[in-house]
């Protein structure tokens, strides 16, 4: 059976009724005690049914509709009201907050009738069945809330959180109706969850009060004692739980804290009145702990018993017991008056007074020193100083108008605060301007600059301000791997270098925020003296690196550094010879020939590490670029020659010539003929015309079918008798280039051109044969100067014929002749005689 409201119709609910089993019966009939509607049931399922009104108790009946004695029956069900607005996180009400101490404004709430919100269970034991949700936004740090105007039932507890619906976080779970919260965020929205301790239905109402939380009523936040030789009158605390006993206290509602600080040594004595609006007394208790050096070394030492929480007793029924420990004094009388004792106070210590409003309603507490004037005093003096556990400020010229000066390196931020237990609020400055927003004991500091603190006493108010202090942040560069350059010996092979030190910094990458320098050794660079310059001239040694941030630097400023060092190495050059010059003749004269360059590289080094290379400027060989292939077709030119060492990288240079000497060049003098008679008796004459040389410039050397000639070594050689190949070796002779032309000498198979022919077939002189000397073409002409006769590329052809094949006649012709492949030309006659 579930119940299931249904308030949006009125105040009236609904019950399921889950069928899960028929059983036997084929059908069901579901009824009511409160009226006479009937469901019908044929199979499983949940079947709705109601509505029915509060505060009643109903009753359903399930039968069996085949079996009039299967009868089952429910509890009694009743629903009291309707869910509050607020049973889940997401509809809580905003809570109203009061902006003092007192409960001038409420907000109802309910439990009744609330069911489960579905958030867990926090930190309480209590069950939260019927929780209800309230959000407030803060007004201060510490708020008081308390359920209060309690009825219908006592157990409450609650809960406060931060987060979203769906994402809450608990801050804390309280047990009781009222509590002090946690630190919070004002302006920041939080979560309230009140629920009754116990599992059972719960009808309690209550009003929720929200309100600003006394500072004082934690030890950490105790007040000053602020009149000197006067009395402190404040209200009371009401609505604070206990958090249980403390020395002679048997629990502590209602606390407030208070400072008490020795003026002038002596005995004090302190009287505390607790009373009502109208002057009735109310109970008061108190506790005094001391003496400490200071507030923040007393709330964390405090002696809770004697030694244990009840061992300690009422100072009036004990008047000599105190002190114990650190506990000067304590009574829990029912008086509202009590009286403590503090023997022989010196100067300057501090005690705390914890002082308890055990009868709970609100009044006044006054505290007084009864023997003034016969004793010591007690006051509240601030004062201000700046510290910082991160830090130490010094004082570096012992000159108080001058900053405390503190100086970090690698952090980008520091956090510094103010020593000054009396005070409340702070102003900070930075540059002696007001920094906005900063009103805590602590100040982040993210920036280097001067600083100092204006300390409020609001309760007493006084003011102080602190010293100036200077806080310098400075940037660590981390930490910088060993360098190394490496150079090349220069072209002087001296084994020292110029070394590019500016360069290396820059390839550091620190950028401007930070200096680098360089030293000979350590004790230098710590103390950053006698820096070398760059660029810095080494033969290989090690240098120390100082790198650090640029302010710290200029201000001198010597912690914020890194050391490293850099390795200076000279690298020798190459070790190379200067090659000749390669010369080489023309070898087709066209100005141009080919060269084997690797046939230098043994000139230059036999070193195998060194690798050879050829290029057409020094610039290019400096850069080891645009190399030449061997072999390497070129004319006259100076080749660079690049040495470079594969292990260290180091390289040197040199050049030599590439030098095409021309070949002398002749040509066969055409005024002579190159052809001999068989068996010929008298030489003939070759000779030589000279194209790019003179006769005193060259030495000749004459062959015949490659046999030297002796003693022929002139231009013109006239001892030609026989057919062959006759060549001249042309050398000049400052390069020694030759040159060679060569021409074939013809020996004719008959000297004699025939001046008559008798064509009559008998095997004489039957033809005009020239075919001996190569005609390119013949003409024959009559005496009357008529061609009769024309043949191109003529043997030996003509037998007396014309051109037409007729048979000239018997007489004397005359003949044309262009013969030597069209070299020459002869005109001469030929008699025809049959």
């Amino acid at each position: 059976y579930g119940v299931v409201d249904d308030c949006a119709n009125g105040d009236q609910f609904l019950i399921d009724v889950d069928v899960s089993s028929l059983g036997d019966a084929t059908s069901l009939t579901i009824s009511n005690n409160i009226d006479a509607n009937t469901t019908a049931v044929t199979s499983v399922g949940t079947y709705q049914i109601g509505p029915f009104p509060f505060l009643v108790d109903v009753i359903v009946t399930i039968s069996n509709d085949q079996d009039v004695n299967c009868v089952i029956n429910s509890p009694a069900i009743q629903l009291l009201a309707c869910p509050p607005d607020n049973d889940n996180c997401a509809g809580a009400i905003v809570a109203a907050v009061n902006d003092g101490s007192a409960c001038d404004l409420v907000t109802p709430g309910t439990i009744l009738a609330a069911t489960p919100s579905g958030v867990p269970n926090g930190s309480c034991s209590g069950n939260t069945d019927d929780d209800v949700w309230f959000e407030f936004t803060a007004l201060s740090e510490v708020q008081i809330i308390s359920m209060i105007n309690i009825t219908g039932g006592f157990d409450l507890e609650h809960a406060v959180y931060e987060g979203s619906c769906g994402t809450l976080t608990e801050l804390y779970c309280s047990n009781n109706d009222a509590s002090v919260t946690t630190p919070l965020t004002v302006g920041n929205t939080y979560y309230i969850r009140v629920f009754s301790g116990g599992s059972d239905a719960e009808t309690t109402s209550f009003d929720l009060c929200i309100r600003e939380a006394p500072s004082n009523i934690v030890c950490e936040n105790a007040e000053n004692f602020c009149s000197v030789g006067g009395a402190l009158t404040s209200s009371n605390i009401i609505g604070i739980p206990s958090n249980g006993p403390i020395a002679c206290l048997g629990s502590d509602p209602n606390p407030t804290w208070n400072i008490v600080q020795i003026g002038n040594p002596g005995l004090i004595e302190i009287e505390i009145v607790q009373t009502d609006a109208n002057g009735n007394g109310l109970d008061v208790d108190f506790v005094l702990w001391g003496p400490f050096n200071s507030v923040g070394a007393a709330c964390d030492n405090l002696d809770v018993g004697c030694p244990n929480p009840g061992d300690c007793p009422n100072n009036t029924s004990s008047p000599n017991f105190y002190p114990s420990g650190n506990i000067v004094d304590c009574s829990y009388s029912i008086f509202s008056t009590e009286n403590l004792t503090i023997d022989n106070a010196q100067a300057g210590e501090v005690y705390l007074l914890l002082v308890t409003n055990f009868n709970g309603n609100p009044g006044t507490i006054t505290i007084n020193q009864t023997n003034l004037g016969s004793g010591g005093t007690i006051e509240a003096e601030i004062d201000a100083e700046i510290t910082s556990n991160e830090v130490v400020f010094a004082d570096l010229d012992n000159d108080p108008a001058t900053p405390d000066e503190a100086a970090v390196c690698g952090f980008d931020s520091i956090t510094i605060e103010t020593d000054s237990p009396f005070a409340d609020t702070y102003i900070w400055y930075k540059d002696g301007f007001v920094i906005d927003g900063e009103t805590s004991s602590t100040l982040t500091v993210t920036e280097s600059n001067t600083y100092q603190v204006q300390a409020f006493d609001e309760q007493c108010g006084d003011d102080a301000f602190s010293q100036i202090v200077r806080v310098s942040l400075y940037q660590d560069p981390g930490e910088i791997p060993a360098q190394n350059i490496t150079v090349c010996d220069g072209p002087t092979n001296d084994g020292s270098e110029d070394f590019d030190l500016d360069a290396l910094t820059a390839s550091l990458g620190l950028g401007a925020d930070f200096v680098v320098s360089y030293y000979l050794n350590v004790a230098d660079a710590n103390q950053a003296i006698n820096a070398v310059s760059s660029p810095y001239t080494s033969s290989g040694e090690t240098l120390v690196i100082r790198a650090e941030d640029a302010n710290a630097a200029s201000n001198g400023y010597l912690g914020c550094r890194q050391l490293s060092e850099v390795e200076l190495v000279v690298n020798p050059s190459p070790d190379i010879n200067q090659p000749m010059d390669l010369v080489v003749c023309d070898d087709d004269t066209d100005g141009i020939t080919t060269f084997d360059l690797t046939a230098i590289d043994s000139e230059i080094t036999t070193d195998a590490n060194v690798v050879i290379t050829y290029h057409l400027s020094q610039a290019d060989a400096d850069n080891g670029v645009n190399a030449l292939n061997s072999p390497y077709s070129s004319s006259s030119v100076t080749v660079y020659a690049r040495a470079e060492n594969s292990l260290s990288g180091c390289v040197n240079t040199t050049s030599f010539n590439l030098v095409v000497n021309e070949v002398p060049q002749a040509t066969f003098d055409p005024q002579f003929d190159y052809e001999v008679c068989p068996n010929a008796t008298v030489p003939i004459s070759i000779g030589l015309v000279p194209t790019n040389f003179t006769a005193s410039e060259v030495s000749i050397q004459w062959f015949l079918d490659g046999g030297i000639i002796a003693g022929q070594t002139g231009l013109v050689l006239n001892t030609v008798l026989i057919e062959g190949d006759y060549s001249a070796e042309i050398t000049f002779n400052d390069s020694g280039c030759e040159g060679f032309v060569t021409t074939f000498v013809n020996e004719l198979e008959s000297c004699v051109i025939p001046e008559g022919i008798s064509p009559n077939n008998d095997g004489f002189n039957d033809r005009f044969d020239l075919s001996s000397y190569n005609v390119v073409k013949l003409e024959i002409f009559n005496r009357n100067g008529t061609l009769v006769y024309s043949k191109t590329n003529y043997t030996d052809e003509w037998v007396g014929q014309s051109s037409g094949g007729d048979e000239l006649p018997v007489g004397t012709y005359f003949y044309t002749m262009i013969y030597e492949g069209g070299a020459k030309q002869r005109s001469a006659w030929i008699y025809i005689n049959r």
